[in-house]
């Protein structure tokens, strides 16, 4: 009873729940009729989740299983009409461990996006968002990679520009800028600057190409431990040009293949220096290392979708640092997955996910990288109507490190309830 009494106070108290969340809500309390036309939308959300996982460190070895409940007030509100769309949300969510209470932590997620038609042939696009998460021991990345637990926060934004050259041809360009700050000392910061320039070409009603340029521009900074010397700054330095040739194929009205392959040439810098130490003996450390490499990428993805089922295959390949631990890493996926709507409030689905990533130079930090990572899933879900819906979620994940020829394997079962309402309708 003392841990729901606290969940509830931190649900009511909390000082991750944003002030802005509170006066927005008064905004649209005491002046509805200012946004009663149908442009707008006010939704507020609550979720309700409730996890029993038997390996929450992802260990090996000897395992550790907790129940975490997580509560999730969410707002968001927009605007859409013929040529403009807008919105903005909030959200919370706030995980409480049974056993492990030293786990326990509130992560905070602000989003936000403006698009509009300028004119028929030009559409501006601008997005943003700011977040504070706390990583567990289990947090695993869309590449497969086991994430160092931690607090972070992401800032992000980007800003882009559509131009309709003519009825069957378009041309994109995207801004974008991310910054992420980690708590971990063993976890390099970053900050990423990345500019895009796509052609779109619509060749027949079935196929659509496009061909795509790129340069990113990525700083990772952190500390680097020179054995047998102290933690000295680094700072790793990469600039990366891509080409990318793409299509999308629609074999019949219910199939479709999206298929894109590119080159990738990459250059990095990597700076290390601090003052170290060793004996009585008190000294300066100074590395400095260039290096490039050229790669290439592709990814291919069937769909089949109909009224009632949609399913998905995939495949990719590529040659990129693993977020900051390591230089060359090969990544390879495959996925399969596949929704199915039996009644008209009954719905189910499952997904099986490869991933593969093995670094092939000296690690940024500690050890090299080769692992194996398996997951496996399945859901039953209830819509009770547009407002409410329950969902039973079944996860299997399992981590194999080649390096040490160990494995962990982790069971997550998820009861899920979500409510959500539009104000305005």
């Amino acid at each position: 009873m003392k841990k729901l009494n606290e969940l509830l106070a931190d649900v009511v108290f909390s000082k991750k729940l944003s002030l802005a969340m509170v006066l927005i809500g008064l905004i649209f309390a005491i002046c509805p009729r200012v946004f009663a036309d149908p442009p707008y939308r006010v939704v507020p959300a609550l979720t309700l989740k409730q996890v029993y996982n038997d390996n929450i460190y992802l260990s090996a070895g000897e395992k550790t299983h907790d129940f975490i409940t997580t509560v999730s007030p969410k707002f968001s509100i927009g605007y859409e009409t013929e040529r403009t769309e807008a919105d903005f949300s909030l959200l919370v969510d706030i995980h409480r461990y049974l056993n492990e209470d030293q786990l326990n932590n509130s992560d905070q997620t602000l989003d936000g996006l403006f698009k509009h038609q300028v004119t028929p042939s030009w559409a501006i696009n601008l997005g943003g968002g700011y977040k504070i998460d706390s990583l567990s021991e289990s947090d695993i990345d869309d590449s497969g990679l086991v994430q160092s637990a931690g607090e972070r926060r992401n800032w992000n934004y980007d800003i882009g520009t559509e131009i309709q050259m003519t009825d069957r041809t378009s041309l994109e360009a995207i801004f974008s800028n991310e910054f992420t700050d980690y708590d971990v000392e063993t976890t390099p910061d970053l900050k990423s600057y990345t500019t895009s320039l796509a052609l779109n070409r619509i060749f027949t009603e079935r196929v659509v190409g496009f061909i795509q340029t790129s340069w990113s521009h990525i700083i990772y900074t952190g500390q680097y431990n020179p054995a047998p010397y102290e933690f000295v700054d680094q700072e790793v330095i990469y600039d990366s040009y891509a080409l990318i040739l793409g299509s999308k194929i629609s074999i019949n009205e219910k199939v479709a293949l999206n298929a894109n392959a590119g080159y990738r040439l990459t250059q990095f810098e990597e700076n290390r220096q601090g003052e170290v130490t060793v004996g009585p003996l008190t000294g300066t450390y100074e590395e400095v290392t260039e290096n490039g490499y050229q790669n290439l990428l592709a990814n291919v993805s069937f769909v089949f979708a109909n009224e009632k089922v949609t399913s998905k295959i995939g495949a990719g390949y590529d040659f990129l640092p693993a977020s900051g631990q390591t230089y060359n890493t090969n990544r390879v996926s495959l996925n399969a997955s596949v929704d199915k709507k039996l009644r008209e409030n009954w719905q189910i689905g499952a997904g099986a996910y490869y991933f593969y990533n093995k670094s092939v130079d000296k690690q940024v930090q500690t050890e090299s990288i080769d692992q194996i990572t398996l997951k496996a899933n399945s859901y039953l879900q209830y819509i009770f109507n547009k407002d409410w819906s329950l969902k039973l979620n079944y996860q299997n994940t399992v981590i194999r490190n080649l390096n040490t020829d160990t494995k962990a394997i982790q069971n997550q079962l998820m009861l899920l309830c979500l409510w959500q309402h539009n104000l305005l309708e």
